[in-house]
């Protein structure tokens, strides 16, 4: 993908992510070239959005608790499941359709607290491939107590010498290459 098409992406995005923050995410992730993409808390979809117009070939797969507010057609050639994905059987469904993959980018926008975070990153993680990224939207809130995304980014920042914080004037994400 060309620098004009990461611009254009994110310009005509509904996203939420700061723009800054976004772009420098799409262009970490652009060096991996996912294959399979995997957002935990979806809401309108518009992440899944960029993903799909950033990476079309790739399988884009969201999980949310709660789908009612979904844009079903920012999600047009994404696969939805439905579902509390800090539950197993919400992780086994996605095993059967990943069909033995490995996840090549997770996104984790879920639960913000500190549990829902880590519980969705020790659900998730291990699918991901070697030499692939986990992001957390949320990582430098600290101002809002329901918000707790940044206290287990600090510790999942030590499980990789691989790490970058992205998007200081935003609500930041921080990214980890396992």
């Amino acid at each position: 993908m060309e620098i004009k098409d990461i611009q254009e992406i994110v310009s005509t995005s509904r996203a939420s992510q700061n723009v800054a923050e976004l772009t420098a995410l799409l262009y970490e992730v652009e060096q991996i070239m996912p294959k399979v993409i995997v957002e935990i808390g979806v809401h309108q979809g518009y992440s899944l959005e960029v993903w799909k117009k950033a990476w079309p070939e790739a399988e884009v797969i969201g999980i949310d608790i709660d789908t009612k507010a979904l844009d079903m057609k920012a999600v047009d050639g994404c696969k939805i499941i439905q579902g509390d994905s800090h539950l197993d059987k919400i992780e086994k469904r996605l095993q059967k359709m990943l069909k033995g993959r490995f996840i090549d980018f997770l996104f984790i926008d879920g639960d913000h607290t500190y549990e829902g975070v880590r519980r969705d990153f020790e659900l998730y993680a291990p699918t991901v491939s070697q030499g692939g990224i986990v992001a957390f939207h949320d990582a430098y809130i600290v101002d809002n107590p329901s918000v707790e995304v940044h206290k287990f980014w600090e510790q999942a920042a030590t499980l990789s010498r691989n790490t970058i914080t992205v998007g200081q004037g935003g609500t930041g994400t921080g990214i980890l290459y396992l």
